[in-house]
């Protein structure tokens, strides 16, 4: 009995206890509903602030995506617009530029065909000046030319004459001097007289210069003479011995006048006196001719007239000229 009013007594103990703790637990735990409430109503605040800001971010991300979008359309459209512009002004530029090339080019045109028409019309004047100057020295060549035809005619007339003059003179002059007596004299000594005659005017014009040779030898004698007047009568003079000769001409003499000076003076009638001087000089024998031909050959006779030739020559060829 003991034990089971014990065991009840203990149940009973037991289920005090138990209810004296379920009362204080009871007590105890309202305070942590509480606190556990107030933590689920904070969480439920934080969700739904976190589901608000969610849902805010989602709406800014997507703000700004369509920010984005319109950001990139706006600079696509101003990138197309600036392209246009410069492409614009490119197209502008490359008009204005292909302006002014053109009127440039237009400029430098007329100006070539300025240069070219002021360089044709300055060669056009340069050629009439050339044509009138070669007309004018042609004219000049001409007028020049026919002075000197006329003067070398009339100079080569002159001298004709002279030549003429001097010829008869000299033939008339070698006609007084005893070439017999002077190839006997060289027979019978065995010596031959080689003359050489150099006629020299005495007169103003150097044109009048003859020279005139009898034989072949270096040391022949030497006559100087002049052209005197075909009327006029030749007078010769020997002087000398048996070494160099000497003979004056006198182209004035007169054969009525017996006097034998070879210096008169010229007469009124304007003949110049001339004289002709022969020096002759002896040379050695040549070797005896052949027994088959006796009779000594004649001197031959040779004519030069240097000055005269010079000034012939310097009128024949003004004259081709």
């Amino acid at each position: 009995m003991m034990v089971g009013a014990l065991s009840a007594a203990s149940l009973l103990c037991i289920a005090v206890v138990i209810g004296l703790t379920r009362l204080i637990i009871r007590k105890c735990s309202e305070k942590e509903r509480r606190k556990q409430k107030s933590i689920k109503e904070m969480l439920e605040h934080l969700e739904a602030y976190r589901g608000a800001k969610m849902e805010q971010l989602r709406e800014c991300k997507d703000w700004f995506r369509t920010y984005r979008h319109n950001q990139l359309d706006n600079y696509n459209a101003r990138v197309g617009k600036v392209k246009e512009a410069c492409v614009g002004n490119m197209m502008l530029m490359q008009e204005h530029y292909n302006r002014r090339i053109a009127k440039i080019r237009d400029h430098c045109d007329c100006q070539i065909e300025r240069l070219r028409e002021s360089y044709n019309s300055q060669m056009s004047r340069i050629k009439d000046y050339k044509s009138n100057q070669v007309e004018r020295v042609r004219e000049q060549y001409n007028q020049q030319l026919l002075r000197i035809k006329d003067y070398a005619a009339t100079q080569l007339e002159r001298l004709r004459d002279q030549y003429k003059a001097q010829q008869a003179y000299l033939l008339k002059a070698l006609d007084s001097v005893a070439f017999d007596n002077c190839m006997t004299t060289a027979a019978t000594d065995k010596q031959l007289l080689n003359f050489r005659l150099d006629i020299t005017p005495e007169t103003s014009d150097s044109e009048d210069a003859a020279t005139i040779g009898v034989g072949g030898n270096s040391a022949l004698p030497h006559f100087q003479a002049g052209g005197g007047d075909e009327d006029t009568e030749d007078f010769v003079t020997a002087i000398g011995d048996d070494g160099d000769s000497r003979l004056d001409f006198d182209s004035n003499y007169d054969p009525e006048d017996n006097s034998t000076d070879c210096n008169d003076e010229d007469d009124d009638s304007g003949v110049s006196s001339q004289r002709i001087v022969v020096e002759a000089e002896v040379l050695p024998p040549p070797p005896p001719p052949p027994p088959e031909a006796p009779s000594l050959p004649l001197a031959t006779f040779s004519a030069s007239l240097p000055n005269l030739s010079a000034s012939v020559s310097s009128a024949r060829t003004a004259v081709e000229i």
